[in-house]
């Protein structure tokens, strides 16, 4: 397997009839509202046959971390206990659903093999394949909150009972892809000098000064030390390695305080990477 190959499995139990189910996921073009936190616009191509066989779909998602994605899926098949997805642009592969009824819940399987082509991830995917991993688990477990809450809104027998159903997730706050921007371009850094490294290297030392953590990261003198990534061995940046674990609770640590001031920031970080 090529290391910008990916293979997902997502399980979901949400209560209703599968008919219900197919309905809102067959409805491609009504997921960014159901949906928002991931679907950010979604466009009918071609409609397909009476099944929706040959259906063609644009998508423009994201997830937690600071990039978007540009893609397409045509239906491949459509059959009693699911159908299946034929993708291309970011995303090259197939993606499988299937429904069974186990007494008042679905349970609904996604089945995704995919080869992702965007620049980025296809460079990256070798060093930072679990944090791309941890991106799409998070926008599944989006999608399961999502369709839900739409379940819920649907099955309303009442308008006092519409109401009081929450609104589906938004997209994330900007702390948290502010600290996914960081993960990404320290992974940049790692694969290859760039200009980005003296800005990466200047909000660690931030990071570094204003932590009260100890160990990995402990004051002005801190010292990033080696870690396992991907392959499992430690990953060197020339005198020094990345401690994935430290730099992720340092991070997160530093964005909760300083998300407001980085937003005009944490904007033009998310342009360059979308556009990598």
């Amino acid at each position: 397997m090529a290391a910008n190959d990916y293979h997902f499995i997502t399980h979901w139990l949400v209560e209703g009839s599968i008919q219900e189910v197919v309905e809102i996921l067959a409805d491609a073009t009504d997921l960014p509202r159901w949906w928002p936190s991931v679907y950010l616009d979604v466009q009918e191509l071609a409609p397909g046959d009476e099944q929706g066989i040959g259906k063609v779909i644009s998508l423009y998602t994201r997830g937690w971390l600071p990039y978007t994605l540009r893609w397409q899926f045509r239906v491949a098949e459509v059959g009693s206990e699911g159908f299946s997805i034929e993708s291309s642009g970011d995303f090259d592969g197939r993606g499988v659903w299937t429904f069974a009824q186990r007494g008042p819940v679905v349970d609904i399987v996604y089945d995704w093999r995919i080869r992702a082509d965007k620049l980025l991830l296809r460079r990256l995917s070798g060093l930072m394949k679990p944090i791309f991993a941890a991106n799409h688990r998070w926008a599944m477990v989006q999608g399961e909150t999502s369709l839900k809450l739409e379940m819920a809104r649907r099955r309303a027998a009442k308008a006092e009972e519409h109401v009081r159903i929450p609104p589906p997730p938004r997209a994330p706050r900007s702390g948290l892809l502010l600290l996914g921007a960081l993960v990404i371009m320290l992974g940049l850094c790692i694969g290859s000098r760039s200009i980005v490294c003296a800005s990466v290297s200047s909000m660690l030392r931030d990071c570094c000064r204003r932590s009260t953590m100890s160990g990995n990261f402990s004051g002005p003198s801190c010292r990033i030390r080696s870690c396992q990534m991907g392959s499992g061995k430690p990953v060197a940046t020339g005198a020094r390695s990345i401690n994935a674990a430290g730099v992720a609770a340092c991070l997160t640590n530093w964005t909760s305080r300083r998300s407001r001031s980085r937003r005009t920031g944490f904007r033009t970080v998310g342009i360059f990477l979308s556009s990598a």
